[in-house]
């Protein structure tokens, strides 16, 4: 696992690391990325709406990843438990935090640690997000730990959003971009 990217999947809050093993010694296939000797975990699902984080190692060149099954269609509704949670976000249009209708779902605060965290990747760097909903300073998306507005900060298109739910069990609707 310390020479091979991680994917990680998310159940019940959790996220689990997995690395491609491909060497024949023990066999090769996915594996726990905690354990190299571990079971095969190539039946692993990767859940519909859920997203998929993958940690590429230093000198990894750019890679699409081409998933198949069948489109979902309008609004997706994820579970969101208690911890992290990997969200698809399925439709092919970029919007932003300010545009999103997210604020409407999450359960904002003062500040970062009394809010639900928002994770967006940009360029390989994950920043976290809350919504601000106290008057004092303003309300709106800050990046997490500073006063920075971030209204403005892009959701990109096919891109998963690692949610932290930090207060509690949500169930929220992801707004269809394109229906304003």
């Amino acid at each position: 696992a310390g020479a091979a990217d991680i994917v990680y999947l998310e159940d019940a809050g959790v996220l689990t690391g997995y690395f491609y093993k491909n060497t024949a010694i023990g066999g090769t296939g996915w594996r726990l990325a905690t354990n190299s000797a571990s079971a095969n975990q190539d039946g692993v699902v990767i859940k519909p709406g859920r997203g998929v984080l993958v940690i590429r190692k230093a000198g990894g060149s750019p890679v699409s990843i081409r998933f198949s099954g069948e489109s979902m269609i309008g609004n997706e509704k994820p579970t969101v438990v208690t911890g992290f949670n990997l969200i698809t976000n399925p439709f092919g249009k970029s919007t932003t935090l300010g545009d999103s209708f997210l604020k409407n779902y999450v359960t904002g605060g003062g500040n970062a640690g009394a809010a639900d965290l928002v994770y967006l990747e940009n360029a390989g760097v994950m920043t976290a997000y809350f919504y601000k909903n106290t008057t004092i300073g303003g309300t709106g998306w800050r990046i997490a730990g500073t006063t920075t507005p971030a209204d403005s900060v892009a959701i990109a298109a096919d891109k998963a959003i690692l949610f932290k739910e930090q207060n509690g069990t949500v169930s929220f609707t992801l707004p269809e971009p394109f229906a304003k």
